[in-house]
């Protein structure tokens, strides 16, 4: 699992802009996406942090982390 965050301000402009999903730019949404960092933080899961990255680069951290997963699942099964 890896979290994709963003600061509050930037979460609300993308809901609102991009996303036209403004009903979600909520106290309740801003709750639900603490709940989730401290979560990972919690778990010691990734998160990327997509506050003022362009789409590519979000992309680019998300491959990094599936191609460590790959390699940390062969070694493993080459242990086994």
């Amino acid at each position: 699992m890896v979290l994709l965050d963003c600061a509050p301000a930037v979460r609300h402009a993308r809901l609102v802009g991009p996303r036209g999903q403004p009903e979600l730019s909520n106290s309740r949404m801003d709750c639900w996406a603490a709940y989730l960092r401290g979560q990972a933080d919690a778990l010691n899961l990734p998160v990327i942090d997509t506050t003022s990255l362009e789409l590519d680069a979000v992309v680019d951290a998300l491959v990094v982390y599936v191609r460590q997963i790959q390699a940390e699942r062969a070694a493993a099964e080459q242990q086994a």
